[in-house]
Formats: structure tokens, sequence, C-alpha cells
């Protein structure tokens, strides 16, 4: 049982004890989330692209979070150094201690992202391939500044192994970073670089190859984490059906394994090819839900939901909107609104393809499924 608190602050709570840091919070609920700002996984730098590993990691093993956050601090001391040594020479005989640490804390590090990454390319690989039905292949590879330009960073590698590169790697950068006041290779600076038949989608990938590369990044970390887990992660897709073509979206609706997953997007034709799930669509926080199973959507019973949205939100976010309605489902009243089941009303007609689930409907043209 999990739980966090924003307001007033943010508090963590695991099984009703208080949480002090995230690290003990790191690993306690696995989920996956996509939403229109990972699409700037492609678009900026870097930094981006580590915070996707790294993020995982957390999840996958809550002792990383503690090791970064070491590594961040001897990093800070380091360029600190690097920065005040030009005015006091006698700072300059401290970075030997720092690049010692600096190297055992980074090795560890990127040990750990090679291995992931290695493990994360081939699931990613193989559901861009049933995504793109085998027309492209694809590739992500962790690239580190500790090796050599060209030089692919081999999981065979260990812990020691990729300490000792780090630090011959400083060793050789010294005289650059005192000059820039910086530490120009390490964790810090490595990147994940991902292909489509050898070319980086970065540069000549389209808007919906980026996006499918994405989605298959995200899909495979939900399979490492539900192995790892030993149950399948939560998976939070947000407006993810946009820039897809109809062979991409049929995929994604129905052969992305036995999560619970909630999808969300503005247009609920897009639902139209789901073959088991629930559909819902809302107007002005009120949820219209039918109950709907076998054939071509034969209603056998149906509810209304209503959820409040507070005064300063249009409309929750898929993740308050997907917790409230849960409870509303089953008639629980809904923190923050009325949340009661009310009296059945007609069904309307919405996804003829959907053969078992709920299905639910507004005057607009926000649209939730809900697979199960």
């Amino acid at each position: 049982n999990a739980e966090i608190t924003f307001s007033p602050g943010k508090s963590l709570k695991k099984n009703g004890i208080d949480i002090k840091t995230a690290a003990e919070y790191a690993g306690t609920i696995g989920g996956v989330v996509f939403s229109p700002s990972h699409m700037n996984l492609f678009r900026d730098g870097p930094k981006e692209r580590r915070r996707l590993i790294d993020t995982s990691l957390c999840q996958l093993y809550p002792k990383y979070l503690s090791v970064l956050a070491d590594y961040k601090k001897v990093l800070d001391q380091r360029n600190t150094v690097l920065k005040d040594a030009r005015y006091h020479s006698g700072l300059i005989d401290m970075i030997d201690i720092y690049d010692e640490q600096l190297a055992r804390l980074g090795g560890s590090i990127i040990r750990t992202r090679v291995n992931y990454c290695e493990s994360l390319n081939k699931k990613a690989s193989e559901i861009y391939k049933g995504m793109s039905r085998g027309r492209e292949k694809f590739l992500a590879e962790y690239i580190t500044t500790v090796l050599p330009e060209g030089e692919h960073a081999e999981s065979s590698m260990s812990t020691a192994d990729w300490a000792q590169k780090f630090y011959d790697a400083l060793q050789s950068t010294r005289n650059y970073d005192f000059e820039h006041g910086a530490t120009s290779v390490g964790p810090h600076r490595d990147d994940l670089e991902v292909s489509l038949d050898e070319m980086p989608v970065r540069s000549f990938g389209s808007q919906g190859q980026q996006r499918s590369c994405i989605l298959s990044l995200k899909l495979g970390e939900a399979k490492m984490l539900g192995e790892a887990m030993g149950e399948p992660p939560l998976i939070l897709l947000d407006d993810v059906m946009s820039e897809l073509d109809s062979i991409r979206r049929d995929y994604l609706l129905n052969s992305i394994g036995e999560s619970q997953i909630f999808l969300t997007c503005c247009d609920k034709e897009l639902f139209s090819g789901l073959s088991d799930g629930k559909v819902f669509s809302m107007e002005k926080g009120k949820i219209k839900a039918s109950v709907v199973q076998g054939g071509r959507g034969e209603t056998i019973g149906n509810i209304t939901v209503k959820i409040a949205l507070g005064k300063k939100r249009k409309r929750p976010c898929g993740i308050r909107f997907a917790r409230c309605l849960d409870k509303a489902l089953l008639g629980e009243r809904v923190k923050g609104g009325t949340g009661r089941v009310r009296k059945p009303q007609k069904p309307p007609d919405l996804v003829k393809g959907l053969t078992n689930g709920i299905v639910a409907c507004g005057a607009d043209k926000a649209a939730f499924a809900w697979r199960e």
C-alpha cells in the first residue's frame, strides 16, 4: 500500500509508515508513463535520454538512486576544485582524491546502464518489429564518453574495468577540465543513441518514427520492470495514438501484454480497433459508461459516473481520472467529488469493434480506453 501526498508539502507513506527519502520509496510501485513531453527525448540533449535510463533503473534497483546521488555530490566537489584551482593552486593536489571516488562510483553507474541498455534494446527491438511489421531495424545503444570515439561499450566488462577506464579518461582530460572548470567525461556526459536501419532517429526519423521508438523503449521498460518485480507494472499512455498509422495503432491496442494499461487520446474513433477493453469519454467532469460484451457490442448494463473537477481545473489529469474512475465504478465515494454510481441510463453506441468491456461517452472529444 503506497501513498504520496502533495499538499501541504510532499509526504510519502508505505503500508501506513512514513518514508523519509525517495530512495526508500523507489521500487514500491511499478509504473511506466508515456506523455507528450517524452517527444522531447530526441529533440533535446542527452540529459533527457539519461533521465529515461535512470528513472527505470531506480525502479529496478532502488539502491541505484543513492549511487547516483553520491556520484553527483563528488562530481560537484570536483568541479568546484577545477574552477577554484586557478586562484588557489593548493587545491590541485585534491583532484586525485576526487578522481578515485568519481571513478569508483561512475564505474558502477556505467556498468549498470550498459547492461540495462543491452537488455532494453532486445525488448524494444521486438516491440518495434511488431509495431512496424519488420519493415525497419531498431537499435538502442549506450554511448559512453569514457571510451575512445567509435569504441562500443560491452556488457562483459566488470565494474572494476569500467572504473579503470573512467579513471584513465579523467587523467587524460585533466588539463582540459582545469581550463574549462568542469568534468568533461563520465556518466553525466553519456548518451543513449537510437537508430532505425543504422540511421539516427534524432536526426533522420519522422515524427511517427520517433514516437514509435519512444513507445518501444517505454514498453520494453515495462517488460523488464514486470520481470524484475514479478508482476506487470501499471502503464499510462497519454495522447499516444496521434501520428501513428493504423498498423501501429492496432498493435498498440491489442498486442502490448498483460499489464493494466490506460490510454488517452482526443478522438474516440481511434479506439475502434480495440478488441478487448473498456472505453470512456467525458464532458465537463461527467462520465457516462455502458458495459458491453460479445459480438459487435451487445449491451448488458450501464452506469453513469460524475467526478468533481475543482475550481482550478477544467479536466482531471489522466492518472487522477483513472484512480477516481476505478473507485466510482465500484460504487465508492470519490475523494473530492460526488463519485457515486447513478441509476442506469440508456447507453450510447460508441465503439463498434469492442467485444468485451465498458464504454463511456460524452459530447466532447475526450475519450479514454481502459484495457485490462
